[in-house]
């Protein structure tokens, strides 16, 4: 091997390190918080820690498996002959998977906590949203255990490329562009999920103003919980982001650096970057103590905007 592949492997190296510890350290800190913090005791809090995790997971397989191999430079660590070599992409695309469908539910997660507030302890026990949290994670590996076939196998520096590949077969492409799809499918889920709970937010700040002279208390209520939803449309516009660029990149680029960023550098990054923003966003409520749940407004209030929704609609 010449010299300048040995120092464009250690950049490589380099550069995959740096980030996947920034992003164990965010994601770490961000896990320690809403574990102990009495304001994510609950069914958000679990949704908050499980997708956590999950970044957790495909940062740590970035760190030691992206490491290891440019480090090792044993062409068999970048072939699909090795069922633990397969298995390796199973698992980076399984967090990868994972963290979408905990974000996903947290967003269905905030929607009820604001248009069903009467009923939301009942329908998300924090007990019932941790064994759906693992039956979801379940779920995500079990999707890419497609990858433990050989032709379909998701592997890390083939053709010394710095980056994750489908195998180059006719199923591994298929298993590509199937992956890409459920990616966006599900980002744009999301997505959509947090728009309409943030239009009935629009219209129960409405009638909350029209209808009592506290309008500031009412608009600090808000303020806290309408933090939540700028949060996830952020993460939805990072995912979906990473999902296209991810996909897309090989079709416009063909330089490798230009590739490895578009490609394992943004997918290490958008995982390190949600535990980020978690922190950014939360900063000034986990420093507070609260012991009580995350319904996104007092329910006497939303019962008040419900019933003359409902008086409205009978007109």
């Amino acid at each position: 091997m010449s010299e300048g592949n040995r120092i464009e492997d250690y950049i490589a190296a380099t550069t995959v390190a740096l980030i996947s510890i920034f992003g164990l350290i965010s994601n770490g800190i961000s896990l320690y918080l809403t574990r102990t913090r009495s304001r994510f005791r609950n069914a958000f809090g679990v949704l908050c820690s499980s997708f956590l995790i999950c970044n957790l997971q495909a940062i740590f397989v970035h760190f030691t498996w992206c490491t290891m191999v440019l480090s090792l430079k044993s062409p068999i660590l970048s072939s699909p002959e090795l069922f633990s070599v397969r298995l390796v992409g199973v698992i980076l695309n399984g967090a990868w998977f994972g963290s979408i469908l905990m974000h996903f539910l947290t967003a269905i997660n905030r929607f009820f906590a604001f248009v069903y507030a009467t009923r939301y302890n009942q329908l998300w026990s924090e007990a019932r949203t941790f064994k759906i949290a693992i039956i979801f994670w379940t779920i995500s590996m079990v999707y890419c255990t497609h990858h433990l076939y050989e032709d379909c196998s998701l592997l890390f520096n083939s053709g010394s490329k710095y980056r994750w590949l489908h195998h180059n077969s006719y199923h591994g492409q298929i298993c590509a562009r199937i992956d890409g799809i459920v990616s966006v499918a599900l980002i744009v889920a999301m997505a959509c999920t947090d728009f309409i709970t943030l239009l009935k937010i629009i219209a129960y700040r409405r009638t909350m103003r029209r209808n009592t002279t506290e309008s500031t208390t009412v608009s600090v209520i808000n303020e806290k919980e309408i933090l939540f939803f700028k949060q996830s449309c952020k993460l939805s516009l990072l995912y979906i982001s990473s999902a296209v660029t991810f996909n897309l990149s090989s079709y416009f680029f063909t330089d490798k650096w230009i590739m490895f960023i578009s490609n394992t550098i943004i997918w290490n990054l958008v995982h390190s970057m949600d535990g980020l923003t978690f922190l950014l966003f939360n900063r000034k409520l986990i420093h507070k103590s609260n012991s009580g749940g995350t319904s996104i407004a007092p329910a006497a209030n939303l019962n008040l905007f419900q019933s003359r929704q409902s008086n409205k609609a009978m007109r």
